[in-house]
């Protein structure tokens, strides 16, 4: 009979596993981190003789130090200039926004006297790993609501909530949102995240008779 009780209560939960001596529940929690970092794309336009090094070079040499490089491809454009158009990606706090435009700016300017050109917008907004650290799933939190869950089963089954045999972490994905540069410098895009972030754990909780 408590093993049928037992199985009932897994059944509404939805997102537990029971065996003879132990108990399995997966807790989650939401949050929404706020997006205090931009990711901007840098696009350089060469000819085809210069490779990747020479891209890294001239983009160090005018200035933009952090970039990491994100493909590659042809121009056939008719505005751009014949050749490869190599693609970087760089973060930048939103606080220092205007000392990053400034700098990319000046950075197009000097690529300009290399023979090159350089184009550049926002590809979205994510959380630092500081903001992420800080979520308010933390592990203990986390670990409270499981075992909350696996006691209101045990108890519902007349069996003993034991201690924690293993934990294992879902992780926590990225929160990022796309948009435009424009869009941005016109204040129609938010800084909060339009969708939770979703933090998981499951626990293992032994089990016994009284």
């Amino acid at each position: 009979m408590r093993a049928l009780i037992l199985s009932l209560a897994v059944a509404c939960v939805g997102f537990a596993q029971v065996d003879s001596n132990s108990v399995t529940v997966t807790a989650t929690r939401q949050f929404y981190p706020v997006l205090n970092q931009v990711t901007w794309v840098i696009y350089l336009n060469a000819s085809d003789k210069a490779d990747l090094d020479d891209i890294t070079a001239a983009l160090r040499a005018a200035g933009v130090i952090n970039a990491k490089f994100s493909g590659a491809s042809q121009n056939y454009g008719v505005d751009l200039m014949q050749g490869s158009r190599w693609s970087f990606t760089v973060t930048s706090p939103i606080a220092s926004l205007k000392d990053t435009v400034a700098l990319l700016v000046a950075a197009q300017k000097r690529i300009q006297s290399q023979s090159m050109s350089m184009d550049f917008d926002i590809a979205g907004l994510q959380p630092s790993d500081q903001t992420v650290t800080a979520q308010p799933c933390s592990q203990s939190d986390l670990i409270a609501d499981a075992r909350a869950q696996a006691q209101k089963m045990t108890d519902a089954a007349g069996v003993v909530l034991g201690p924690i045999l293993a934990v294992s972490d879902a992780g926590l994905p990225n929160a990022t949102v796309v948009y435009g540069y424009a869009a941005f410098l016109l204040g129609v895009v938010s800084t909060q995240a339009a969708t939770p972030s979703t933090c998981s754990l499951t626990v293992k909780f032994g089990m016994s008779r009284y």
